[in-house]
């Protein structure tokens, strides 16, 4: 099994959202670009999800449904 976390910045009704593969067990650094964002100097929300993508290979690895987010940041 993968797994897929997507970061997503809120602007007003404006969203940019990104989505990266992530392994388990392990740190895992996500960076969104948001030069070319309008939006980027107004940032409302940060929103973080995570999900398992079962492997097509037939791989029977359970699904924990537990992470932790060690540090969320925001620079332009």
């Amino acid at each position: 099994m993968g797994y897929n976390a997507t970061v997503t910045l809120t602007s007003g009704n404006h969203t940019l959202s990104k989505r990266v593969a992530v392994s388990s067990n392990r740190w895992n650094r996500v960076a969104v670009d948001v030069g070319p964002w309008p939006y980027r100097g107004h940032v409302t929300g940060i929103s973080v999800s995570y999900i398992g993508i079962p492997n097509s290979a037939g791989v029977t690895t359970p699904w924990y449904p537990h992470f932790q987010v060690d540090d969320v940041g925001y620079t332009t």
